[in-house]
């Protein structure tokens, strides 16, 4: 049963991925910029739906899971970097400015 939903899955993230340049064409006339907006909104939407049905398949089956290599080593360096810099940075509330605005009551 979960080769099946794989199967289904992997069809799925490959379509998505295949129709995602298609974007290039669209033009939403309702918008304030119809050229950039819409195109922008649904790229981001389908890539997040693209990621969430790739993560599903990724647990479900190890073939489609990523290997360690050295550019995995690399991305992860980078946000340990990017990490300790925002919390050992000179003025914190300016590190994690976007995140406080957003919880402040």
């Amino acid at each position: 049963m979960s080769q099946q939903y794989s199967k289904i899955l992997s069809y799925a993230v490959k379509a998505g991925i295949f129709i995602l340049p298609i974007t290039a064409f669209m033009v939403s006339s309702v918008m304030f910029f119809p050229f950039i907006t819409g195109k922008n909104f649904f790229f981001r939407a389908a890539v997040e739906i693209l990621f969430a049905l790739w993560l599903v398949l990724a647990i479900l089956d190890k073939k489609y899971r990523p290997g360690i290599s050295p550019l995995f080593y690399a991305v992860t360096i980078t946000v340990l970097i990017l990490v300790f810099s925002t919390i050992f940075g000179d003025n914190p509330y300016r590190s994690f400015g976007p995140i406080m605005k957003e919880w402040r009551v």
